[in-house]
């Protein structure tokens, strides 16, 4: 039997009994493949595919397709917890027709050397740091970069929200990881977190949308929220915002 996943299986089949070895057998072989079909490049392989220059993108509600050869410039760019294996397998498929990408991980993965168009930063999660705010200003330099017939295309996906961070004027850092901390302590969900910190962010709830007209967006989300409410994935930067700052209070 190949497993695809699981390490060592030998171990965790240790049982008495050979009934229960079956069972246990069974159940590890079910955790093992849907845990590798979860990995973010097994879904994107079925999900994004290039042909003659033509992007389709299977999401969730609809399919939809882009010609490349529209673009003058395309650029990337990736955050979340998924972003590093994301962005290789996005990479691979575009090939170079990426102009830049900025792409913005988890500290502890930065075992990765980085392209001539490429800009790595490795960031904070849970709380935001100076990290975080550097990758928010890279990622507002490169969304105001964009031109008309330029294409950002944004990979994103959960813990972006510490990951890519900016605040609002007159909030300093400190302000921005004590209200985090004091949210998250709370016992506040994922929703109710997000909505605060949309409205003490300069790149969350669409801000960073807007900053790259007059060109264009493609977001590609990989979803942890239920429902996948796009406002709430990595606190939504390039999905309008639904909520008030009556809301956030």
């Amino acid at each position: 039997m190949t497993w695809l996943v699981i390490k060592n299986p030998e171990e965790l089949l240790k049982v008495s009994e050979e009934r229960d070895r079956k069972a246990r057998e069974i159940a590890l072989k079910i955790a093992d493949q849907t845990i590798y079909k979860l990995k973010p490049e097994e879904i994107l392989k079925d999900r994004l595919n290039l042909e003659n220059d033509v992007l389709r993108v299977k999401g969730i509600w609809e399919e939809i397709t882009l010609n490349l050869r529209r673009y003058r410039r395309i650029f990337v760019l990736a955050f979340g917890k998924a972003s590093l294996t994301s962005w290789y397998y996005l990479k691979e498929l575009l090939g170079g027709r990426v102009a830049k990408a900025v792409i913005i991980f988890p500290k502890g993965m930065e075992d990765y050397r980085e392209g001539e168009k490429e800009i790595l930063i490795p960031s904070s999660h849970p709380l935001p740091d100076e990290m975080s705010l550097r990758a928010g200003e890279e990622s507002l330099r490169l969304a105001e970069s964009l031109e008309e017939g330029d294409l950002l295309i944004a990979l994103i996906s959960g813990g972006g929200s510490a990951l890519l961070e900016y605040p609002l004027r007159g909030i300093s850092l400190s302000d921005l990881r004590q209200t985090y901390k004091l949210v998250m302590e709370s016992g506040a969900n994922i929703n109710q977190l997000n909505t605060v910190r949309r409205h003490i962010s300069a790149v969350k709830g669409g801000r960073l949308a807007q900053k790259t007209l007059p060109g264009e967006v493609l977001s590609i989300i990989l979803s942890d929220v239920i429902d996948s409410p796009l406002n709430d994935i990595a606190s939504g930067p390039t999905a309008p915002d639904p909520t008030t700052r009556e809301d956030a209070i």
